[in-house]
This record gives structure tokens, sequence and C-alpha cells, in this order.
């Protein structure tokens, strides 16, 4: 029964890990647009107005966003093996689907 204990405690910590990753640590609004970054490195700035970048020579529309990966290397390592898994209900469902013929 220890063992399911230990991995049901490591699954808490990778979650909590997630969450404290995902959570802003600055919020930016300049020339119409709103940039948040994150702890986990990324970013994501949303345009409200039509932009105009002259440094990139880029138009942006209003309502354009722009995602920048994150760079922790432990998070994306969670992310991959937390968020791409298949839920057991899902799974099972899947296995009386190919059984059934449904």
């Amino acid at each position: 029964m220890g063992q399911y204990t230990d991995r049901t405690l490591k699954a808490l910590q990778v979650i909590e890990y997630l969450e404290e990753a995902e959570k802003a640590v600055c919020l930016e609004g300049a020339k119409g647009r709103i940039t948040i970054t994150y702890n986990h490195g990324g970013s994501k700035a949303t345009f409200h107005r039509d932009y105009y970048d002259e440094d990139t020579d880029t138009q942006y529309k209003a309502g354009d966003v722009i995602l920048e990966d994150p760079i922790d290397n432990l998070y994306i390592k969670y992310s991959n093996e937390y968020n791409n898994s298949t839920p057991l209900f899902a799974q099972i469902k899947s296995i009386m689907g190919k059984i059934t013929g449904v």
C-alpha cells in the first residue's frame, strides 16, 4: 500500500509544481497590447487594438495573440508527462468500443 501512497504524493507534487509554474509573474500593458509573463518563462501577448510594430515590420490586428513557449525544462517535462496522458475513463471507453465495435 505504501507504493500507491508514494505515487499519489509524487503526482500531487507535480500538479502543485505545474500550477505554480502557470501563475503570472508580470503583467504589462502598452500600445493596445497586454503581455502576461508566467513563472515557467513563457508569455502571452494579446492585442486589443490594431498595431504596427516598426521594429519587426509586422501589422497586428485586434484579437491577435502571440504565445511564447515556456523555458523551464522541469515544467516542460512534467507538462508533457501529465497533460498528454489519457484519463482512465477515456482509456476504458476506447477499449470497450474496440471490443463491441462501436
